[in-house]
């Protein structure tokens, strides 16, 4: 081989060993990037792994607020069928209270009635009391009068019987 030859192999085997060396720098340079890389996909995938057991965590969590809610609807159907009964219950204890008015209001008017008539007969009654007192003011008069009027007779009758023995 010549040596120009020569020269142009080695000159060739220089740039290619050149080569070669940027390139070997070059792949560990993307050998540190991909380990980088690597690391941060494995960060990132252990930083997966925990939203994912938050994530299910949060799934039994909801499942168990959804059987809570359901069980919460339950009752307020339940709530709302009593009530409804509590409501039934109360329509009809009002038609009571309202009949129990009227017949308040009739009693009442029955009350008044009988408030006007014992008032007329409180009125006859004083009218009789006062009758009575003035009858009794006349008879008593009377029977004063009589008493004494019989007093004398019997005093005249005492008088006549002692005389019919003295003389008898």
């Amino acid at each position: 081989m010549s040596d120009d030859t020569r020269d142009l192999l080695l000159k060739v085997l220089d740039i290619v060993t050149t080569i070669k060396e940027e390139h070997g720098q070059r792949l560990d340079g993307i050998d540190r990037r991909l380990d980088g890389i690597d690391r941060k996909l494995d960060e990132h995938g252990q930083r997966l792994d925990g939203i994912d057991r938050r994530l299910d965590g949060i799934d039994r969590k909801l499942d168990e607020h959804g059987r809570k809610l359901d069980e919460h609807g339950r009752k307020l159907d339940e709530h709302g069928r009593k009530l409804d009964e509590h409501g039934l219950r109360l329509d009809g204890i009002d038609r009571k209270l309202d009949e129990h008015g009227r017949k308040l209001d009739e009693h009442s008017l029955s009350l008044d009635e009988l408030g006007r008539t014992a008032s007329v007969h409180t009125q006859r009654l004083t009218a009789i009391e006062v009758e009575q007192r003035q009858i009794k003011s006349m008879i008593g008069g009377l029977v004063v009068k009589e008493v004494a009027r019989l007093d004398g007779r019997i005093d005249q009758l005492a008088q006549d019987v002692a005389l019919l023995r003295r003389a008898g």
